[in-house]
């Protein structure tokens, strides 16, 4: 109630009478208090965007979104889980608050089938864990936790379920309109943030695979250029020494020189060999990395032929 009065006094200044009236003003209190509680919300939506948006470390951020909420709400603990719909496997990817070390180490668990097509039969967003067929070592660490109540946000990303935001409390509680519809707002931001750090990994593994193939494309280049220049210093060596071949082969075949011309040839010619069997290495090297045509491939086979 808000008051409003004034004294009436007589000529002599005594006081006589008190006027004024009260005014009923719940509804403006009521108006006030929601105002308040809107503004900490957008208050706290606003934080926690900033948090999920200002890191790409999905792990870092949410755990800090984590904190954030415990202390909002008046949480005891609270931590958030992926799940894979093709092999139903929970895993824990943030946790706060938990006290015994059963709690801090939850393991990759598996889901049963069942709770996943209810939870997308329905289209849930906000359910109470206490009903839930969820796996044994979660329900024993509950209780080694001392968590009397815990509740679910489902994270939706379009029709696909991304995970679950667990909550809880040491002490009954039960959480009003207001709180669960922000704790399903703070869930959508989870679940955009998820979706962009899954968009990010896939550009980047994309770009990874680009990066490499630019690589292998531009070695294939250097090496393709590499053989293409080998091929023709082969090519060109061929030609003389064949011609070195033939006729030291001649001089030895003759029989008209002196024994130490002979020797002479004898080592001309195995030189020379030697430097053919080299000239056709090349040649076998150049032939995977480069892409000859048609006349050099012919001229190269002649020249072998010769």
């Amino acid at each position: 109630m808000l008051e409003s009065s004034i004294a009436i006094r007589d000529a002599a200044g005594n006081l006589t009478a008190l006027q004024g009236f009260l005014l009923d003003i719940t509804d403006r209190k009521r108006a006030e208090q929601e105002i308040r509680r809107r503004n900490r919300e957008l208050m706290v939506l606003n934080s926690i965007g900033q948090t999920l948006t200002e890191s790409l470390d999905l792990n870092d951020s949410v755990q800090r979104t984590l904190r954030q909420m415990t202390e909002l709400f008046s949480l005891d603990a609270s931590s958030l889980y992926l799940v894979d719909e093709v092999t139903l496997t929970l895993r824990r990817i943030a946790a706060v608050g938990q006290r015994t070390e059963q709690g801090r180490h939850i393991p990759p668990l598996k889901m049963q089938p069942e709770l996943l097509q209810h939870i997308k039969a329905v289209h849930a967003t906000f359910l109470s864990a206490q009903g839930l067929p969820i796996p044994t070592v979660l329900r024993e660490a509950q209780r080694k936790e001392g968590l009397q109540s815990a509740f679910v946000v489902i994270l939706w990303s379009k029709d696909r379920v991304l995970g679950g935001l667990v909550v809880g409390s040491r002490a009954p509680r039960e959480f009003s309109p207001a709180d669960i519809n922000l704790l399903i707002a703070v869930g959508s931001q989870i679940s955009n943030a998820i979706d962009r750090s899954v968009l990010y990994e896939e550009t980047r593994l994309a770009y990874e695979n680009l990066r490499r193939t630019q690589e292998q494309l531009l070695h294939s280049e250097k090496m393709a250029a590499v053989g293409q220049l080998i091929s023709g210093v082969a090519h060109e060596l061929n030609n003389p020494l064949t011609a070195i071949l033939g006729y030291s082969q001649l001089l030895l075949s003759s029989g008209q020189m002196p024994a130490q011309g002979m020797e002479y040839s004898d080592k001309l010619y195995k030189q020379a060999q030697r430097t053919h069997r080299i000239v056709q290495n090349l040649f076998e090297f150049c032939a995977p990395n480069t892409s000859l045509s048609a006349s050099r491939c012919n001229s190269t086979r002649y020249c072998r032929t010769r």
